[in-house]
């Protein structure tokens, strides 16, 4: 069976304490990383959660942290004696961005709770590239104006959520 590899931005809005906690259960085999410094890190994983790597965002640009978050999820994919890679899974607009933005051959989808700000720049043609799952059925006319390739809204009370 292959893992899910988690982006997560805890800077993002939705992307908190409650949505750590939810991860620590859902985590078993798959691989967490933190877009973000130690401090980050520490936070996550005073939850329970396992962070398998952290990426810093410059100047909170997501697309700027694109390569390093291809460097440590080619990590992440090989790590030895775990299973294959098969979803990355992003939990906000700007985790989205930068696994989009990070040149690999998994598919990537979205579950993306809130938005704030003007939206993310990206590529359309990286932006097609994935699904997006709105937590709550109020936000997904939001991502869809924002040109996101909306899926089925979910609700936060479906945690653990299956896949696609």
């Amino acid at each position: 069976m292959s893992r899910t590899a988690h982006v997560l931005d805890p800077a993002a809005p939705g992307c908190g304490a409650a949505l750590c906690d939810a991860l620590s259960i859902l985590q078993e085999e798959d691989s967490l990383v933190i877009l973000g410094g130690c401090d980050r890190v520490r936070e996550a994983e005073a939850r329970g959660v396992v962070v398998d790597g952290a990426v810093p965002m410059p100047l909170r640009v997501p697309r700027l942290a694109s390569p390093q978050l291809a460097r440590v999820l080619r990590t992440v994919m090989n790590a030895p004696g775990r299973g294959p890679i098969g979803r990355i899974m992003a939990w906000s607009e700007s985790a989205l961005v930068a696994a989009l933005g990070a040149d690999h051959r998994v598919p990537v989808v979205g579950q993306i709770a809130a938005v704030s700000g003007r939206p993310p720049r990206i590529e359309p043609w990286r932006r097609s590239r994935a699904r997006v799952h709105p937590i709550g059925p109020e936000i997904g006319p939001q991502l869809a104006r924002r040109g996101w390739r909306i899926g089925e809204a979910r609700s936060a009370t479906d945690c653990p959520m299956q896949d696609v």
